[in-house]
């Protein structure tokens, strides 16, 4: 599936906002100039390299799919489903195993 290059640049402009980003943070972050994160949020650069998807996923803290607009929230709430991984991450498995039949156990009644 080909993604619409404006596509790109609107969720990453939304997710440097969310963030609270300006273009010269970002352009620092990824080590590019400022013109060309701009160019990229407008749409106007055709060409993203692999390893520069990637250098600007890493700075807006998401995924190559939700910048690439691939998968989101339904509601919007990719930052907190992200927190919730992050914390789910850092659990045991014992305690990730014993949460998983709660929340199951939960849902179930």
């Amino acid at each position: 599936m080909l993604t619409d290059i404006n596509a790109i640049g609107k969720n990453m402009k939304r997710l440097r906002k969310e963030r609270q980003l300006t273009l010269e943070k970002l352009a620092e972050l990824t080590d590019m100039s400022i013109n060309t994160i701009a160019r990229f949020e407008l749409g106007k650069n055709q060409n993203i390299k692999l390893d520069t998807l990637l250098k600007i996923c890493e700075a807006l803290d998401t995924t190559p799919n939700e910048l690439l607009g691939i998968i989101q929230s339904s509601e919007g709430n990719t930052k907190e489903y992200s927190e919730l991984i992050s914390v789910l991450s850092a659990l045991s498995e014992k305690k990730r195993r014993t949460l998983m039949q709660l929340l199951v156990a939960f849902i179930n009644a």
